[in-house]
């Protein structure tokens, strides 16, 4: 019998706010909870790993649920062999993490996925194309994100998005675009109001 090799890690730390690790031996699913078990250890926000089969960016900042996705902390996992996954590796660049902080968009739907989402295992993948979609035009059309930023969200830029990409057509698609991008929005502003509020009453007690 052919004796396993033992993996072999290489990684780099980029102002101690992201890691990038390569693992030349394990399989995928190990080296994803290696980087990011080493991430959570040193308090680290953003992992990279490079694999031989896939690139992924997880986030240990992203919160867990209690159901189907609680174990899941990447934003990203784009598999060499999946030409669709690819444009997204834009937001593996340093000045869309730690710069003008794009990639964060795509943090908040993960961190929405595991805590917020209630809808079926099986509808998330329309969900979160449709969200996605949307949030990098809102990524090119305001550049940098910041924790406000879903409070300035207007649905005339909502209805700009239709006009402007020609991606949703049928009177359908706009209702199903209008319900996963509402029930985001109001999710993500009331989770901020709910910040300020406690912020507000510590200030008082």
């Amino acid at each position: 019998m052919k004796k396993k090799k033992e993996d072999e890690c290489y990684g780099a730390s980029v102002e101690d706010r992201l890691l990038i690790q390569t693992h030349v031996y394990d399989e995928e699913d190990k080296a994803i909870r290696t980087l990011t078990s080493t991430c959570e250890k040193n308090k680290i926000e953003w992992g990279i790993l490079l694999h031989h089969k896939c690139m992924v960016l997880i986030n240990t900042d992203i919160e867990l649920g209690k159901e189907a996705y609680k174990n899941n902390k990447i934003v990203f996992k784009i598999d060499y062999i999946r030409p669709t996954e690819k444009p997204y590796l834009k937001y593996f660049r340093y000045e869309n993490i730690l710069k003008n902080r794009n990639t964060y968009y795509f943090r908040d739907i993960i961190n929405y996925r595991n805590t917020q989402y209630t809808g079926a295992k099986k509808s998330w993948h329309a969900y979160s194309s449709s969200l996605r979609r949307f949030l990098e035009y809102m990524a090119e059309s305001y550049k940098d994100y910041n924790e406000n930023i879903y409070a300035k969200i207007t649905m005339a830029e909502l209805e700009e998005y239709i006009l402007k990409t020609g991606n949703i057509n049928s009177e359908k698609s706009v209702k199903n675009f209008f319900f996963y991008v509402n029930g985001f929005l109001y999710q993500k502003t009331k989770s901020e109001q709910n910040k300020m509020l406690i912020g507000m009453k510590s200030c008082y007690c």
